[in-house]
């Protein structure tokens, strides 16, 4: 599935924006973070940006991804919130927003 980068983009802010819903981004979330940069930016996110990302918020998404990318999008968001060992409840609303409001569900 090609993705443009746009949608790499999206998809990184979004897993950072899951990451600091709990108010704190773990070792184990960073470093889960840092596997999707390497496999899913190709360019996309610099290591700086998702550290500001990270410290200060991702930017505002601008871009409505298919439904096509939901998949891709959950997979990674459910694994950045486990990778701490817990899922908070903030976590998965943030989660269950992100899907509401970026997804062409129709």
């Amino acid at each position: 599935m090609h993705l443009s980068k746009k949608d790499r983009r999206a998809i990184i802010a979004m897993c950072c924006t899951v990451a600091r819903a709990d108010g704190f981004v773990s070792a184990g979330e960073f470093e889960y973070l840092m596997d999707i940069l390497g496999r899913l930016s190709r360019g996309s996110v610099t290591f700086g940006e998702l550290q500001s990302w990270l410290d200060e918020g991702p930017p505002s998404i601008d871009v409505i991804l298919s439904e096509d990318l939901l998949q891709i999008f959950l997979h990674e968001a459910v694994a950045v919130a486990h990778a701490d060992g817990q899922v908070d409840e903030s976590e998965i609303w943030t989660i269950k927003s992100l899907v509401r409001r970026f997804f062409d569900r129709g």
